[in-house]
């Protein structure tokens, strides 16, 4: 197998992809990943090739955890399906289970900026995870006709993490008032079933509910904790402006006391001296 992808024979293709197969199936991660980088380069102008290869790619480093190879390969994903969308594509061809289904570009799209933008938020770069899931909700609008609930509650993460914690209480009561309202119209809303997924998603609408609301509730106890926060600040900053003030009343006091016995002694000494002058006066 690996002297077939060597000399770049007519299988060639076929042998790296079933030899990473068998690396994933065995657990080797890492190895499946090198072989892939250092063999791809044989087919450096088969987009069709390095598309396939970056797919595999992802579903590795997504088993492995690297979240920066998952930003990086879905970067490179997003840049095929644009490329696509601009030459005028309306379908994506995907595998999923061991068969070939046909997707929209947009959700497609929409599936490649969620990734990105969960990948992101995990190495903590809320702002870049922001803007990826804006663009996976500007692609869901275009391809659903109701957007996935689950992308607003990773945008509220974002807006939390950010501190704009107003957005975040907004954004995650729109979610739960949404669908609060599919459950409430679904038939099967008082079964023992899931309802069906808001936005094409595989998560039950009902779980969508509970994880908006949780989120809330975690939201609206963190904003009492600063609201606690701020409020203890001003009365400590209160009780040092009060001080202040009562400092300088006891100065302003204090300094007309002696203002006051400054003038009383100065008033009886001029009254001694007037005196003595006219015993004076009267002596002569």
């Amino acid at each position: 197998m690996v002297a077939e992808i060597e000399t770049n024979g007519e299988c060639a293709q076929s042998a790296l992809k079933d030899l990473v197969c068998i690396l994933k199936q065995m657990g080797l991660h890492h190895e499946a990943t090198g072989t892939i980088i250092t063999y791809r380069a044989a087919w450096l102008n088969d987009d069709r090739m390095q598309e396939s290869l970056d797919n595999m790619l992802l579903d590795l480093f997504k088993h492995s955890r690297n979240l920066e190879g998952q930003i990086a390969v879905t970067g490179q994903l997003i840049a095929y399906s644009q490329r696509a969308l601009s030459e005028g594509r309306t379908g994506w061809m995907i595998r999923t289970g061991g068969c070939k289904n046909t997707v929209s570009v947009h959700r497609r799209l929409s599936t490649l900026y969620r990734l990105r933008g969960q990948a992101q938020m995990q190495c903590g770069l809320w702002l870049d995870a922001e803007q990826s899931l804006l663009k996976a909700l500007e692609h869901e609008r275009l391809h659903a006709k109701e957007e996935d609930l689950s992308i607003n509650i990773d945008r509220a993460a974002c807006l939390i993490a950010t501190g704009r914690l107003v957005e975040a209480q907004d954004l995650l009561l729109h979610v739960a008032a949404t669908a609060s309202l599919v459950v409430s119209e679904t038939p099967q809303a008082h079964s023992n079933t899931h309802t069906k997924g808001v936005g094409g998603s595989s998560v039950g609408t009902v779980r969508r509910v509970g994880l908006a609301l949780k989120a809330l509730i975690e939201l609206l106890e963190r904003f009492a904790v600063e609201v606690r926060k701020v409020a203890d600040e001003l009365e400590r900053t209160a009780a040092v402006v009060n001080s202040a003030l009562d400092d300088d009343d006891a100065d302003g006091a204090l300094g007309g006391d002696m203002s006051h016995n400054s003038g009383t002694q100065l008033l009886g000494d001029e009254t001694a001296a007037a005196a003595a002058a006219a015993g004076a006066g009267g002596g002569g």
